[in-house]
């Protein structure tokens, strides 16, 4: 019997591939010492943890491009919903903390004070990026969960609309455990 691997590529492209882990934790990362530099004290640490939040921005960039653009094929052809329009939201909320960091990154290095307002639209774009980040993916894993739970993917919906239209044409009888998406 073949088996179609096309909820692999889905899931090796959502948050079950190396990619997403390591941008995850590099988001996570980037989150925890941006909210310890904005809102912590004054210290040696709070500065060596500015540097760290830099330097790790800017060598992430380029994965997470990567990892944004990946997904984003994946899912594209997929209905709008609340999952998606959260992912796209919190997708252009990180683009603008991610420009607005790079300039304020540029104005540190040659220099110039920094923006207040840009560093403002970077906090901010933070903590909407967030808002809107972790519902995407706890309503998307929540749905996931729920479909992996009652057997329904995107392999055995195609499985089972191509059985009832085979049914439908031969007059044939279908039963539940006798269709391979259900084979143990």
């Amino acid at each position: 019997m073949q088996v179609n691997t096309a909820p692999l590529t889905q899931s090796q492209s959502g948050w079950g591939s190396a990619l997403s882990r390591g941008v995850a934790a590099v988001l996570l990362f980037e989150l925890i010492s941006g909210l310890a530099v904005t809102f912590g004290p004054f210290h040696p640490v709070i500065e060596w943890g500015l540097i760290f939040h830099t330097g790790l921005g800017i060598l992430a960039i380029a994965p997470l491009c990567w990892y944004f653009v990946r997904h984003w094929r994946t899912y594209r052809t997929q209905a709008m919903s609340d999952v998606l329009l959260l992912g796209y939201a919190g997708a252009g909320v990180l683009a603008i903390c991610v420009l607005s960091g790079l300039v304020v990154t540029g104005q540190a290095l040659f220099g110039v004070k920094t923006w207040a307002w840009l560093r403002s639209l970077h906090l901010i774009s933070t903590l909407l990026g967030v808002a809107m980040v972790l519902p995407h993916l706890a309503l998307a894993f929540w749905r996931r969960r729920a479909a992996w739970r009652f057997g329904i993917t995107a392999c055995s919906v195609r499985a089972v609309s191509q059985s009832w239209q085979r049914a439908l044409r031969t007059g044939e009888r279908l039963s539940r455990t006798a269709h391979p998406i259900y084979a143990p």
